[in-house]
């Protein structure tokens, strides 16, 4: 339920309790139906008051998160630096701290080219060692 029909609901029961405390003689009959809800409007009143601090303090405690986030963050990206700094990008040390250092590159093996291309009137077959076959043809 949205606060706003919380804010109708508590105005709307204060209302009624009013309305039978006015009328008092006539609807003496109700009152411990009246205790009870002006008990739950209270109840009502508090919880949504109570709501309200929580969310408030939700949104603090948001807050200080994400500056103790921030600091944090600007604080490691130093440290990883000065690490960087004091141990050299090369230094195989850094992979302590979990960062990469730089590795030169290793050049990639090439393969041995065939002699056989693509062509497959040029392939030989995989029973035959290439040559061609003569057919007997009697």
């Amino acid at each position: 339920m949205p606060r706003t029909a919380y804010a109708e609901t508590i105005v709307h029961w204060g209302h009624i309790d009013i309305r039978i405390q006015a009328n008092k003689p006539a609807l003496d009959h109700l009152e411990t139906l009246r205790a009870q809800l002006e008990a739950e409007r209270l109840g009502l009143v508090n919880a949504t008051n109570r709501q309200s601090a929580l969310k408030a303090e939700t949104q603090n405690t948001s807050r200080e998160i994400d500056e103790h986030l921030k600091i944090g963050l600007d604080l490691a990206t130093r440290l990883r630096d000065a690490i960087r700094a004091h141990y050299g990008r090369t230094a195989e040390n850094l992979t302590e701290f979990g960062m990469q250092p730089r590795r030169p590159r290793v050049p990639v093996k090439k393969r041995p080219t065939e002699t056989t291309g693509p062509n497959p009137d040029q392939t030989a077959a995989s029973e035959t060692d290439g040559k061609t076959q003569e057919v007997n043809r009697s």
